[in-house]
């Protein structure tokens, strides 16, 4: 089974940093998995929104030979419009490992190939991880990671603008603060096209390990700095920042931890206000709910000018608690025990490790908890806040019918509208086989937890909501082939890709049936997905074209590599295609009978097929269709018997 926390501090918005001693496993090889939820709040009874299927993402697996990938993190601006990255491997000796960072960008709801960071080459990198990525709007996105070469290393970030990523580069004034080459950001956050806060840690010339934060404004990064007065907090020499958030351009909040000469650790937060940042200060009220010290910040999430922040707190010996904390109009409140968390943390071991607001007062989060002091009972919580109000915290519904074992974690939360959110992790069941599983947050009330669709889909890290109904998940499923890079769809409930939806299919040919003909379809969509059109049972050959009327323009595109389709744009695009349909089948084969063609074949993005009715008289539609399934679908020959 894999565990929910890094030994070291390079995981994807270094949550899972310091209680690897609580879980006694490995970390397994981790790959991309995006998942999308579908549309349609349902409430708490219903049963809960399907996810699609785990695809591949395309190129990973050339840039993956070595068949170890990770991904660490994952970014929505909106629906269809995301970001990913992590590491892939180039040796097959697991020992020592070499990563090299990777990104991937999603368009319009089809992921591009997977990348290999542009610019390390230059940086004459050894090894290196993206760990955080933030997407300010459909193809402006950073990220942000660590890097290793001959004779040093350090934190990267990289730009990506209007699609296509830059050169990356190591944090400007880093390599001044760190002394030897271990600095790594941890965290990014972007408001804007090229207006972003990233954070992480350094090493000092003491040796002692601190934090920094770095602007970029107006797609120019600045100078990093010490985080101001953390290091009159750090007398320890053991602080980091683990994440960063942005409300505004220049209006951001940031948290972590530091330690205190005792050896005691104590979480921090720092608002940045108009592009400069304040002064750190401990989190107000956490060390007297911390009796038995060591407490942290695992995640900071920012609506406007009002976040909130979660982490853990000692309470006595080795057990640890879940807190939480909201800032209001930039003024942080007292820390408070996760309400209802106490109840179930029989254990006496409790890491709030997300959080996420989708408005002021309007957040959820999540975590973990021991429900029993024997063996590895680890289960997964949520957690919402509705208008600045924390309710009980809540074991993830329907996971102890999934998880026999009682061995699960929450890793990641989004929200992509108020009351409407999306928790992920994964959990073990009978013979530590590990699952990923998701769980919506619909109309304020929790869903049943879900697994996760597609073969091996062991774990889920991170997880993105652009809206109350589109979400993207990422995390790693096992092959035959080791560990791969996948990718789901966003299917939709009704599909996106039908007439409930918006989509519109009719036949617009002046030419009655008789002998071969040529359809022309014109395909409508004014919905909120884009949809490739692949095709219509019974034709044996088609020629596309895009046109717009409205709205994003259609366009052709590679379906796999192997032929072509229309990707339709979403609100208001259109395209047309001319079907060829061959009616002289009836001369080379007995089988072959009169058909009536009463579907046109949609493909929501690389999820299977599904029929949309065709508007037209029926005589325009007849076909001869046989036993040789003559279909082209857009991407060559099919062989099963069409329906």
């Amino acid at each position: 089974m894999v565990s929910a926390i890094d030994t070291g501090a390079r995981g994807g918005r270094a949550r899972r940093l310091i209680v690897a001693s609580l879980i006694s496993a490995a970390m397994a090889m981790a790959v991309l998995l995006p998942m999308s939820a579908l549309s349609g709040a349902v409430a708490a009874s219903a049963s809960p929104s399907p996810w699609g299927a785990a695809h591949e993402i395309p190129g990973f697996t050339s840039l993956n030979v070595g068949r170890n990938g990770i991904v660490r993190s994952v970014s929505c601006s909106s629906s269809g419009n995301c970001a990913a990255g992590g590491s892939y491997s180039t040796s097959t000796d697991p020992s020592p490992a070499t990563p090299l960072a990777f990104v991937a960008s999603e368009t319009n709801g089809s992921w591009g190939k997977a990348e290999a960071v542009p610019g390390l080459g230059a940086l004459h990198v050894d090894t290196a991880e993206v760990e955080t990525v933030s997407c300010a709007s459909a193809g402006s996105c950073a990220a942000g990671g660590w890097y290793k070469a001959e004779g040093g290393g350090g934190g990267f970030v990289v730009d990506e603008t209007e699609g296509i990523w830059g050169s990356a580069q190591e944090v400007p004034g880093l390599g001044s603060l760190d002394a030897n080459g271990s600095s790594e950001v941890l965290s990014v956050s972007c408001t804007a096209p090229g207006d972003c806060a990233a954070a992480g840690l350094y090493n000092d010339a003491q040796d002692a390990r601190q934090g920094f934060v770095v602007d970029e404004t107006e797609g120019i990064w600045g100078s990093a700095q010490e985080v101001p007065g953390l290091g009159a907090l750090n007398t320890g020499g053991a602080a980091y920042v683990t994440s960063v958030s942005c409300g505004a351009i220049g209006d951001c909040s940031a948290g972590g931890y530091f330690q205190a000469l005792g050896g005691t650790s104590d979480g921090f937060v720092v608002d940045e206000s108009d592009g400069t940042w304040g002064t750190a200060e401990a989190i107000p009220g956490l060390a007297t709910l911390s009796v038995g010290g060591g407490a942290t910040v695992w995640q900071v999430s920012c609506a406007a000018a009002n976040c909130a922040a979660v982490g853990d707190y000692g309470t006595g010996g080795t057990h640890q608690g879940g807190f939480v904390v909201d800032e209001t109009d930039g003024t942080w409140g007292t820390a408070e025990a996760i309400p209802g968390l106490l109840a179930l943390n029989k254990g006496g071991t409790a890491f709030a490790t997300s959080v996420s607001c989708a408005a002021a007062g309007d957040c959820s989060a999540g975590g973990f908890y021991k429900g029993s002091v024997a063996g590895d009972d680890q289960r997964g919580f949520v957690v919402a806040e509705s208008d600045g109000s924390w309710g009980m915290a809540e074991e993830v519904p329907g996971l102890a019918d999934l998880n026999p074992n009682h061995f699960g974690f929450v890793e990641d939360v989004s929200c992509g509208a108020v009351g409407n959110c999306a928790a992920a992790g994964y959990y073990a069941s009978p013979g530590d086989i590990d699952h990923g599983f998701v769980v919506n947050e619909s109309d304020g009330s929790w869903d049943q937890a879900q697994d996760v669709p597609g073969p091996g889909v062991a774990a889920i890290w991170s997880i993105s909501c652009a809206s109350a109904d589109h979400c993207v998940g990422v995390g790693y499923h096992t092959t035959n082939r080791g560990s791969e890079v996948v990718a789901a769809s966003e299917p939709g409930t009704p599909p996106y890709c039908s007439p409930s939806g918006g989509l519109t299919a009719a036949v617009k040919s002046d030419q009655l049936s008789g002998g071969d003909v040529e359809y022309r379809i014109v395909y409508t969509n004014r919905g909120g997905s884009g949809c490739e059109l692949a095709g219509i049972p019974g034709a044996i050959g088609y020629t596309t074209k895009g046109r717009t009327t409205l709205g994003p323009a259609a366009r052709r595109t590679l379906v796999l590599g192997r032929g072509d389709s229309i990707y339709l744009g979403q609100l208001g695009g259109s395209a047309e295609s001319t079907y060829v349909i061959n009616l002289s089948l009836a001369s080379r084969s007995r089988s072959c009978r009169p058909a009536v063609i009463q579907d046109v074949v949609i493909r929501p993005i690389r999820v299977p097929q599904l029929l949309v009715p065709l508007r037209s008289p029926r005589s325009e539609r007849l076909i001869c269709r046989g036993l040789r399934n003559e279909a082209i679908y857009g991407f060559g020959p099919v062989t099963q018997p069409l329906t």
